[in-house]
């Protein structure tokens, strides 16, 4: 009997129909190179010759490469493309908590992404993210932070948050060599500029579309992309953009985004639950199934329960929602089954909570396109997805000492 087409499942179809959770698969990264790149794309960034190098150098530092394009801009010509770092090391004053906290460069609290922007030529592409992602190891080397200039300087440049003399400043824009193999740049000219982080919300959507990747991307991707490009959502007064990028990973929960500055990943896009999401709608219960985690965060385990204090946070603070849990810097460690989240919160103050969590099953991996009742026969037939359930929340008040009551 010959099996139709139809008859094969999309990974994304599975996903929803076993109840596949989206916690804690966002992956880690300590930043985001967005790239603007004419289609049609390849299966992989690095697969671009000008850009092979630039991927590798960004993998180095752990920062993912994402191709974006609006609509369908794949004529050559000769306008600018646009680039874009996120990184935790682009810092801003902004980010400080009504406590008086800092989130001091070197410290593994997370909120959200500082932003260099760039544009170039096509064939200027290639240097000029080498540009930036050199200026980015020359702070990690130092162990420095870039932010906007303090009252007085007047550089519009920005400082170092470590070791804030002029010296200091002229040897990050130097972009000179460090041991790693990055090769020296230039300074960075007028064509790269420092975006502050202007409060929480949203700048940009990074919505899949990879088609050459995967199906799912590929055809439920386009149609929300095409249903969302027409929208309210995006452009405007909103001051939002959203793009068509490359693969971002977990493609068995698309439609998928990347939401940036923030840095989290989302799963099971529509119309409607982004509205949501852009919106901050208080009913961040509901929204759960949805949240994938924050790339800041470097452990699923860590994600799994920022996404349980996203929909709980109301509950566990009255009067507050899971958004303003999200916009506040958080650390997360783990010692056995427990992991715990420190939180500066401008409405609480530092908070400690603690989550018991446990292996709740292993879920068979699917192969896109796969046969139903044939689970066990393809290529992951010997692959598995780990889910996590939280079992206890604990919550406490950190004082100034530390000591938490």
């Amino acid at each position: 009997m010959d099996i139709s087409k139809q008859e094969r499942l999309l990974c994304s179809t599975w996903a929803k129909g076993v109840g596949l959770s989206a916690a804690g698969t966002a992956g880690s990264y300590e930043g985001f190179l967005v790239l603007e790149w004419p289609l049609p794309w390849p299966r992989d960034a690095s697969e671009i010759p000008p850009l092979s190098e630039v991927t590798a150098s960004a993998k180095k530092l752990n920062i993912r490469v994402q191709l974006i394009t609006e609509g369908d801009r794949s004529g050559q010509g000769n306008r600018l493309m646009r680039l874009a770092c996120y990184h935790g090391l682009i810092n801003f004053p902004t980010l400080g908590t009504a406590d008086g906290a800092m989130r001091d460069v070197g410290t593994p609290f997370y909120s959200g992404f500082g932003l260099i922007e760039a544009a170039a030529p096509k064939e200027g592409v290639p240097e000029t993210a080498f540009r930036i992602l050199s200026l980015i190891e020359t702070l990690k080397e130092k162990k420095a932070g870039f932010s906007q200039d303090p009252p007085g300087v007047g550089t519009g440049r920005g400082f170092l948050l470590s070791g804030r003399d002029e010296e200091s400043l002229k040897t990050a824009l130097s972009l000179s060599s460090v041991d790693g193999g990055m090769r020296s740049r230039p300074s960075l000219d007028e064509d790269v500029a420092l975006r502050p982080y202007e409060g929480t919300s949203v700048r940009e959507v990074l919505l899949c579309t990879h088609g050459k990747r995967d199906r799912c991307c590929g055809s439920l991707g386009i149609n929300l992309y095409g249903e969302l490009s027409g929208g309210d959502l995006f452009g405007g007064e909103t001051g939002r953009r959203l793009y068509r990028t490359s693969h971002t990973a977990g493609h068995r929960f698309a439609p998928t985004a990347v939401f940036l500055p923030q840095g989290s990943l989302w799963a099971f896009l529509d119309g409607r639950t982004m509205g949501l999401i852009l919106s901050e709608h208080p009913d961040c219960s509901a929204l759960k199934p949805y949240f994938r985690g924050s790339v800041g965060l470097k452990k699923s385990e860590f994600q799994v329960v920022e996404a349980e204090l996203f929909a709980e946070w109301s509950n566990l603070f009255p009067g507050q929602t899971g958004w303003d849990f999200l916009h506040s810097p958080r650390r997360a460690s783990l010692a056995g089954d427990t992991v715990t989240f420190e939180v500066i919160s401008p409405l609480t103050g530092s908070v400690q909570i603690s989550a018991e969590i446990k292996e709740s099953r292993k879920v068979p991996a699917w192969d896109c396109g796969q046969i139903p009742g044939e689970e066990m026969s393809g290529g992951n037939a010997k692959e598995a997805y780990t889910e996590y359930t939280v079992t206890a929340l604990e919550t406490g008040v950190i004082q100034s000492s530390g000591i938490r009551e």
